[in-house]
């Protein structure tokens, strides 16, 4: 069974003061997507989709010019309305991976690993699951959305905002 991402990257980065996408600002030298491409290559999944979105050319031209042991497309969200429209642009690329599990990733997001990926797919393989969310435990929230969980799992996501 293959496993395949897809990797939401289509974020201004307005709070980075930057005329690039977010994903495409460095954390120690690189841009954070590469460290994310980098994890999910390490972990050997088949497939990546990267939704592009704002500035999405800068995007394709950092992907033409990388070497990737994975296949990577690109789809573009031409308007950005949030993270469930980002993955509905990449409804083609979930069709032709039905038959596999496909994760969804944050292109902003650097301190995603190897390890984490591979620990997740093997849980989400073992249990049976049909959607398997990652969370963590962070001392201080601001800025973030939370995970409602009760007994049974996690029950809602609440936008920081609200």
């Amino acid at each position: 069974m293959e496993n395949n991402v897809i990797i939401l990257a289509g974020g201004q980065g307005k709070r980075m003061k930057t005329n690039m996408p977010k994903a495409l600002c460095n954390v120690i030298g690189e841009p954070m997507l590469e460290w994310v491409l980098t994890a999910c290559e390490n972990a050997e999944l088949d497939d990546i989709c990267v939704v592009k979105g704002y500035e999405g050319q800068q995007i394709e031209d950092y992907l033409a010019d990388r070497k990737s042991k994975a296949d990577i497309c690109t789809v573009m969200q031409e308007e950005r309305l949030g993270t469930g429209h980002a993955v509905m642009q990449a409804a083609d690329f979930l069709k032709a991976h039905a038959e596999g599990n496909t994760l969804i990733l944050c292109g902003d997001a650097p301190f995603i690993d190897a390890e984490t990926i591979k620990g997740a797919l093997e849980l989400h393989t073992e249990k049976d699951c049909g959607v398997t969310v990652v969370t963590s435990r962070v001392e201080n929230p601001t800025g973030y959305g939370r995970i409602i969980r009760t007994e049974n799992g996690i029950s809602g996501i609440v936008e920081h905002k609200d």
